[in-house]
């Protein structure tokens, strides 16, 4: 049996564990740490994580990597949120850590975030058959999420963290009164704020998870309260129940919370914008029932190593990523009936050509992306959309992707139009040597499936494509212009051409007997 670790470097703590994957699927427990270290009290007041919280962080690291180790571990997988991804000097961070101490630690945006929760609470909460509101409450943001019928709706995540909020409005136990006042106008205007941007009909269930989340469990389990049950590793709370949570903490006092509710300092102040929080989100739910499933990323990122290791029996991940892709489209106005045809063409073009690019099914699923997303620069402006694509994609959140790969697939839109890939650009520049050969074997793809439509008509509506020794051969399907066609592939082909060693050519007319081949 396996053994792998996760770590999760969060803006209020770092938190690691190290469990076993079963053969029957199952993730067994071997240990787990938390080290309380507030990286957002750094990066939300200067920009930056200063010398002495990276040599902590790095610390903290280390014993993590020598806990693992003595544990007989595998694989680890090491995920930084809020507060990393923020930093200024997040890569000089990383690369410290990772010459220190081994392990490469990737700054994931808010859309991986909320993909990996959703994976932790479906496999305590099945989320196959209703509505839920999932918020996962962080000490740097909070990532809220629509499933309906076991599909993400919506996903997005906001700069509301608990640690954020008694940065902006200084905490003192003696002014606490004063920090509700000001916390609960700042979360009222960022309710508003997501009611602009979330609609739904009905919400089954409030779903929260992260560590204010679980303490809101330990201070029920501690009280005399009833409403609230544990079922199958979650617990369920009636809307009374939260609120009179809310209430019991809004009557103590800091030291209260430490000494007559157990719970550590760096919880007991950040816990009073996450009750006000929890109560304004249930409000705007409109939902009865409270679930607390008791999970967080870390068990987010040991389900996806499980899933890698021993195969993903539902295949879900490609779906959402997918779903989420044409939804950031359609938020940004896009023509969706054109990125359908360049997405379809695009793939087409690329299974055709598989021998010459030697790529794999996750580079496929960034080309996939970049094709619906190229054209949702034109929300800016018309004029030079494929550089405003560029910049909407890398700050938009996508569910399943990493912030690396969003930076891949901002690249392959960016270059769909206008000049090829040059090391005269910076992004394209500070890529490693192998990534920029997927940034150019995908945009040159790209380009020549987004001339096959040049006029955002469809008329081409698939194509075939057979592998010559000196040429790659396009057999379009549709009621195009031929002329038109040639003219606009013949004018994209450039990059084709240089990065895969053939000329391509366009079919002049269709017939049955035109068929895949490859001819030597």
């Amino acid at each position: 049996m396996k053994i792998i670790g996760a770590i999760d470097i969060g803006s209020n703590a770092i938190r690691m564990i190290c469990a076993r994957l079963t053969p029957d699927r199952r993730i067994e427990l071997v240990e787990s740490v938390r080290t309380p270290l507030r990286l957002g009290l750094d990066v939300f007041k200067f920009g930056y994580l200063q010398e002495s919280t990276i040599n902590n962080l790095v610390e903290s690291i280390e014993i993590f990597q020598r806990t693992l180790s003595q544990n007989k571990c595998e694989q680890i997988r090491a995920y930084g949120t809020s507060a990393l991804r923020e930093a200024d000097n997040a890569d000089e961070v990383i690369s410290k850590i990772e010459r220190i101490t081994g392990i490469q630690v990737e700054a994931i945006s808010g859309g991986k975030e909320a993909e990996l929760l959703q994976r932790a609470v479906n496999q305590v909460v099945p989320l196959q058959s209703g509505s839920f509101l999932m918020a996962d409450l962080g000490g740097g943001s909070v990532e809220i999420t629509l499933v309906e019928n076991g599909e993400i709706q919506f996903a997005e995540s906001f700069r509301m963290g608990t640690v954020r909020l008694i940065q902006m409005f200084p905490y003192t136990p003696e002014r606490e009164q004063e920090f509700r006042t000001w916390a609960k106008s700042y979360i009222r205007d960022f309710i508003s704020t997501l009611a602009s941007r979330l609609n739904f009909q009905q919400i089954d269930s409030l779903i929260l998870t992260g560590g204010n989340a679980n303490a809101m469990t330990n201070l029920y389990e501690n009280s005399k309260l009833t409403g609230g049950t544990f079922s199958q590793g979650a617990f369920f709370f009636d809307s009374n129940c939260l609120q009179s949570l809310k209430k019991m903490l809004k009557n103590s006092t800091f030291e209260e919370r430490i000494e007559k509710f157990g719970m550590s300092s760096d919880r007991a102040d950040v816990i009073i914008p996450a009750s006000l929080m929890f109560s304004a989100l249930l409000k705007f739910s409109r939902s009865k029932t409270v679930v607390f499933p008791m999970v967080g990323l870390r068990d987010g990122i040991l389900n996806e190593m499980l899933e890698e290791n021993l195969g993903d029996p539902a295949g879900g991940e490609y779906e959402q990523i997918i779903h989420s892709a044409f939804y950031n489209a359609r938020r940004y106005s896009a023509n969706i009936r054109h990125a359908k045809v360049v997405h379809q063409l695009a793939v087409q073009i690329y299974d055709g050509i598989k021998e010459l690019h030697g790529l794999f099914q996750r580079e496929r699923l960034l080309l996939e992306v970049a094709a619906i997303l190229h054209d949702i620069g034109r929300f800016i402006r018309p004029s030079s959309h494929h550089k405003h694509s560029q910049y909407l994609i890398q700050n938009i959140e996508l569910v399943g992707v990493t912030n690396s790969e969003l930076k891949l697939i901002s690249l392959i839109a960016r270059y769909h139009a206008g000049s090829a890939p040059s090391e005269n650009h910076t992004d394209f520049q500070k890529l490693s040597p192998k990534n920029k050969t997927i940034v150019r074997n995908l945009a040159a793809i790209l380009r020549v499936a987004d001339a096959l439509d040049r006029e955002h008509k469809e008329r081409v509506h698939s194509v075939m494509v057979r592998l010559e020794s000196s040429r790659v051969l396009l057999i379009p399907s549709g009621d195009h212009d031929q002329l038109l066609a040639n003219w606009a592939v013949n004018n994209k082909k450039s990059l084709f051409e240089e990065q895969f060693h053939r000329q391509l050519e366009l079919q002049k007319n269709f017939s049955p007997e035109d068929i895949p081949l490859r001819v030597n």
